[in-house]
């Protein structure tokens, strides 16, 4: 869900306070509290040493902005034909994209799509060029 919404924001942590060992609650500077708990590492010889909390942010699940709306299947169905229609726009008239067309994919006023065929289109490549044979000197008699 984190890569669809983004992340929460971070916000400094103001004030920690020890609610039974191994367990604390920070107040961050929004104002919200934040539960934080201890961590662990393991030495070389195999013992775990405790850390307390020493981050000095905090993401804050509050202060995230909410979803304001859902999208319906209408509108979903609707989005994917403009970018299929842009798509499509954009393998027609290449380079030439922008100047023929919106950037939602309808064509400018005056422009209509039977007009431009792939023929009347510019190609991308050079066009191959022919070589010529050296004019012959004509022999003076």
């Amino acid at each position: 869900m984190e890569r669809l919404l983004g992340k929460s924001p971070l916000r400094l942590v103001l004030k920690r306070t020890e609610l039974f060992k191994g367990c604390w609650q920070e107040t961050l500077e929004c104002g919200h509290e934040v539960t934080s708990f201890q961590e662990f590492a393991w030495d070389s010889e195999s013992r775990l040493i405790p850390f307390e909390p020493a981050a000095k942010r905090r993401r804050c699940q509050k202060c995230k902005p909410l979803i304001e709306f859902v999208k319906t299947p209408a509108e979903i169905a609707a989005a994917q034909a403009r970018a299929e229609l842009i798509h499509k726009r954009k393998l027609q008239f290449g380079s030439l994209f922008e100047k023929l067309c919106f950037d939602n994919g309808e064509l400018r006023p005056g422009l209509s799509g039977n007009e431009f065929s792939e023929t009347s289109v510019p190609s991308p490549k050079k066009p191959v060029q022919s070589v010529k044979p050296p004019a012959k000197k004509e022999e003076i008699a």
